[in-house]
């Protein structure tokens, strides 16, 4: 099968490149011995729209005076419009996210060896995924990609934050670079965003939600100009939604693996089921609502990669699967409404109440992100 420009040789290319600006930044840090001013830089940023202080160390202020820029080729109008199709949609791209982005991705043990190796997504699998939430927040929402926003400063501290894994991996995980390439390479970063993007698209499509097409290249479209803020370069972005899908099946063709050759990403699923399973109120079980995340990731993932995973069936609940579909249909509001400049706006207050509660459970203000130079370092964030 053939996946358009996202050959065999191109994918070659992409896993043996990594972010060599984050790379040498983080490098510089540590030769003159500033990791450590360094995280206290991090702590004293309490939002991803903290400035860098002046006492910070001159290559973590070079490395942020020359990084966080918005691409030259950014339409700020798009950038806007897609941030407004993602808070009137926001309650079903929480879904999407939870029982489809983070899950299928999870089939790829180029991924699943890093995360897995943290320790935190089987241990800790709420306070990681709410952390995950808050940085699509931090690009989806309005104002993100202004000077100095947060989608900008998120890019830049998770740009280091790699740099920083990218040896723990090497120490850690041996023979990873021969089997899957660089750790953190560009494919995987790519195939990453996509999954933030492209599959809550295609997820939202897939129930219904009734999204035009301009408003999915619309809501694709900030994540495409984050490619560029994450240091990817802008040959190996998609420039739309179908370009988009051919790199992703080329990444599922290439990278996921069938559920037996992949016991980390199998661990990590079921405990991304059992987090979700206890996110729900506990009345819900009194009214046989404990299958929903189930029914969700079937509904959303498919039979394929529900396997890949060995994310389990759900057998009759017929009436429950299709509940579920119409609770999506009716909490997505798209432009074709004719209420939608009555809803638009409660829609879109609604999805940030949503998204801060579910934040706010597990951090007291924003997630953490820090440089780990050890694994240990990764459960301070």
């Amino acid at each position: 099968m053939t996946y358009g420009r996202w050959t065999a040789s191109l994918s070659a290319t992409m896993r043996a490149e990594s972010d060599l600006a984050a790379d040498s930044c983080l490098a510089a840090l540590m030769a003159t011995g500033q990791m450590d001013p360094m995280q206290a830089v991090f702590r004293a940023m309490p939002t991803n729209q903290s400035p860098i202080p002046a006492h910070a160390p001159e290559a973590l202020k070079e490395f942020f005076a020359t990084q966080v820029n918005v691409p030259a080729w950014a339409d700020h109008g798009r950038i806007l419009r897609g941030e407004r199709v993602f808070l009137a949609n926001g309650v079903p791209i929480a879904v999407v996210l939870l029982c489809k982005s983070i899950p299928e991705g999870y089939a790829a043990p180029a991924l699943t060896k890093v995360l897995y190796m943290t320790g935190l997504l089987q241990d800790r699998p709420l306070r990681r995924l709410l952390g995950v939430l808050q940085m699509v927040l931090d690009v989806a929402v309005d104002g993100g990609f202004e000077s100095d926003g947060k989608a900008l400063r998120v890019a830049m501290k998770l740009r280091l934050l790699h740099a920083g894994l990218r040896p723990l991996v090497r120490q850690n995980v041996p023979g990873y670079e021969a089997a899957h390439g660089v750790p953190c390479n560009h494919e995987d970063m790519l195939a990453t965003v996509m999954a933030f993007s492209l599959l809550v698209v295609d997820g939202l499509q897939r129930l219904g939600a009734g999204l035009s097409a301009e408003e999915a290249e619309d809501l694709f479209y900030p994540w495409r100009v984050f490619c560029a803020c994450m240091g990817i370069p802008d040959a190996y972005i998609p420039t739309d939604l179908n370009d988009a899908r051919a790199f992703y099946r080329a990444y599922a063709a290439r990278q996921y693996v069938p559920a037996r050759q992949n016991v980390e990403g199998v661990l990590l699923a079921q405990a991304n089921t059992q987090m979700l399973q206890e996110l729900l109120p506990e009345w819900t079980r009194l009214f046989g609502l404990a299958s929903l995340p189930h029914i969700y990731m079937w509904l959303l993932m498919g039979k394929t990669a529900c396997d890949r995973v060995d994310i389990a069936p759900v057998s009759g609940h017929w009436t429950l699967k299709l509940l579920a579909q119409l609770a999506i249909r009716a909490a997505a509001v798209n432009e074709d409404e004719p209420l939608h400049a009555v809803l638009a706006p409660l829609t879109r207050k609604l999805s940030l109440a949503v998204y801060t509660a579910l934040i706010r459970r597990e951090y007291n203000g924003e997630p953490a992100i820090l440089v780990p130079t050890k694994v240990a370092d990764v459960w301070k964030m």
